[in-house]
């Protein structure tokens, strides 16, 4: 059955036809004694691994040497070690292994986790060039992936740049450096007679002032999912948590609910309401919050997601700016209580967050500018990840040339493939022979 999943790659050598050999290593998987083991590791001798090819039975399958001080394998990890490290170089091993993994890890179905055994890793046929190509290989694969490495890392910056414009933008739209004032824009302080006037955590230019989060929006919870709300006769989308991501929404999956009487019209989602994100085990995924813009009509939200629904005095988009702004992000971080691990808002809390408002006039002029921005750094972060991506697979396609006999020279006067072959077979024949055990001699 591996046989049928791998594709296994050629390697010619001058005068010698294609090979590929089983029995250059062999594997050791842990042991699990119950007995003595401490955290899910097994004090066993035959477990000990020092600077050995580690291979991960489950999951992906990943394949890695083990740098680090001596330790012991789990048992689901084994150990692969080179019998003679003169006849097959341990670095191109290490390069040959993954794309073989994979190939399995693609062919092997499973209902949760993908499991390996350490016997389908000693069918894998390995391809058997030269030592002297082996290091040839191994030398300028780890030449163009040190080239490939360096871009990568350069997208990297280029990535957490256009990330830090972002927030820069977002930033500057919500203390009003991002467009300039107009004199004639109506005043917000006439929209928000009955505001008290706050003090705010930075200065604002004339014509802005301070307000809570409840003078200009209407702030409320959502339903809570029980029993009795299977989808019965009465059943309405429903959005959960996992819909709501930073500043977009992930529609793919929406449950059902089951509404009484009244409940659409109080839970309804209208477009322009705010959703925010009630409670988070990690604190710089509070609050995080999406705009709706109608999607799905009717729908409603359950418990864990607080709507905010702006008032005509605050525009949705720019509250939604204002959500996301980095200052805003720290000030609700502040305020988010720990319970367990888990950073929670409440709606409470969220009526009391302050937040800085321009003239609407000036709302508008911000959103569109934002919107600008925003579409010029989402595509260059759009062309970012394409690069990376690219590069990735840059590294695949160099493994797939190294190990079809296409990254280096083949030489003649590199030892021959099948001599090699015939020198593992005699190595493997006396490591066995010292190895087997003498026979009793039966009683007489």
């Amino acid at each position: 059955m591996i046989r049928e999943a791998l594709t296994p790659c050629s390697l010619k050598a001058p005068n010698a036809s294609d090979f590929f050999v089983q029995p250059i290593c062999s594997l050791t998987g842990g042991q699990g004694r119950s007995s003595v083991d401490v955290g899910g590791i097994s004090e066993c001798a035959k477990s000990r691994v020092s600077s050995e090819i580690v291979v991960g039975m489950d999951g992906d399958f990943r394949v890695a040497r083990w740098s680090g001080p001596d330790a012991l394998l789990n048992q689901r990890v084994c150990k692969i070690m080179l019998r003679d490290r003169s006849l097959y170089e341990e670095d191109f091993l290490l390069y040959v292994l993954p794309g073989y993994l994979n190939a399995i890890h693609d062919f092997t179905s499973s209902v949760t986790v993908k499991h390996l055994s350490s016997e389908s890793v000693k069918e894998i046929p390995l391809p058997l060039p030269p030592v002297a190509e082996q290091r040839r290989i191994v030398a300028a694969i780890e030449e163009q992936f040190s080239r490939i490495d360096v871009g990568i890392e350069a997208l990297h910056r280029a990535r957490r740049n256009l990330q830090r414009m972002r927030a820069a933008v977002l930033q500057a739209a919500v203390t009003g450096r991002l467009v300039p004032q107009n004199p004639a824009d109506e005043q917000t302080s006439r929209l928000l007679a009955r505001a008290a006037r706050k003090a705010g955590p930075y200065p604002l230019p004339p014509g802005w002032l301070w307000a809570r989060i409840e003078d200009l929006a209407e702030v409320q919870g959502g339903i809570q999912k029980q029993p009795q709300r299977r989808p019965r006769k009465n059943a309405y989308p429903f959005l959960r948590v996992a819909n709501v991501l930073r500043s977009e929404l992930d529609l793919r999956e929406v449950h059902m609910i089951e509404l009484f009487d009244g409940e659409l019209d109080r839970h309804r989602l209208r477009p322009g309401d705010l959703l925010v994100v009630e409670g988070n085990g990690s604190l710089d995924q509070i609050g995080r919050s999406a705009l709706w813009q109608g999607q799905i009509d009717p729908c409603v939200h359950q418990n864990h997601l607080i709507r905010v629904r702006p008032g005509s005095a605050l525009s949705p988009n720019y509250l939604n700016i204002f959500w996301n702004a980095p200052s805003t992000a720290s000030a609700i971080q502040a305020v988010a209580s720990s319970t367990s691990g888990l950073y929670t808002l409440s709606t409470a809390k969220v009526r009391r967050v302050l937040i800085a408002v321009p003239p609407i006039s000036e709302q508008e002029r911000i959103n569109l500018e934002v919107s600008r921005q925003l579409s010029l750094i989402d595509a260059a972060l759009q062309a970012v990840d394409e690069e990376s991506r690219r590069a990735r697979s840059l590294k695949a396609t160099m493994l797939r040339h190294a190990f079809a006999g296409r990254l280096v020279p083949q030489y003649y006067s590199d030892e021959p493939a099948d001599v090699l072959l015939d020198r593992i077979k005699a190595a493997r024949t006396v490591s066995e022979t010292a190895t087997a055990r003498p026979r009793r001699r039966s009683r007489r």
